[in-house]
């Protein structure tokens, strides 16, 4: 058994002697116990903020409103993020959502990220974090002008999007735990 309060001395150590901000959120799934520096303070959230993405996108798998076989239109080369692969690809090819997904989460690319994202949506991204509780973690990749939360998310933290370590560390919690599908899928009225 992980001996947290150890492990937690150590870390606070890091994070005092870091030049900068941290924070983290460490849960053992076993036990429930919880350490934590920060752990609800938003950070802008790189490329974690890909995993709400995903799960979100699978959640409109599951409501039947996105396929993963869907073929997806890229975006020009000037609205594209750079990445390693699909930034490179010719401009209109298609590729489906499964592929995206793949090369999101695989080698974290950030052109299929904003595509997918934009095929779900902003909007719907946004709703279904905040149903499902996670109310400090969004995308904030091209907010919507209209949703003036995104926009002052999108000003303050100017990434892919935000998150707590506390937020984050509970939605890899539910998937490691095999709970996500309790969100799955998300009422249509939601």
């Amino acid at each position: 058994e992980p001996n947290l309060k150890a492990l937690e001395k150590k870390l606070d150590a890091v994070s005092i002697s870091f030049k900068g901000r941290l924070g983290y959120h460490l849960e053992d799934l076993t036990t429930g116990a919880a350490i934590g520096e920060r752990s609800t303070e938003r950070f802008p959230s790189a490329s974690t903020i890909k995993t709400a993405v995903m799960a979100v996108a699978m959640n409109e798998i599951e409501k039947g409103s996105l396929k993963w076989d869907e073929p997806v239109k890229l975006w020009s080369k000037d609205r594209r993020h750079a990445s390693m692969w699909a930034y490179h690809l010719d401009e209109g090819l298609k590729i489906n959502v499964d592929a995206l997904i793949q090369l999101m989460m695989n080698v974290s690319d950030n052109t299929a990220t904003v595509v997918l994202a934009d095929r779900v949506g902003s909007e719907t991204i946004e709703k279904t974090l905040l149903a499902w509780g996670f109310e400090d973690t969004a995308w904030t990749s091209y907010p919507p002008s209209s949703n003036a939360r995104l926009v002052r998310l999108r000003e303050t933290y100017a990434n892919m999007g935000v998150t707590t370590p506390k937020e984050m560390g509970r939605l890899l919690a539910l998937i490691a735990k095999g709970k996500l599908d309790q969100f799955l899928p998300l009422p249509l009225e939601h």
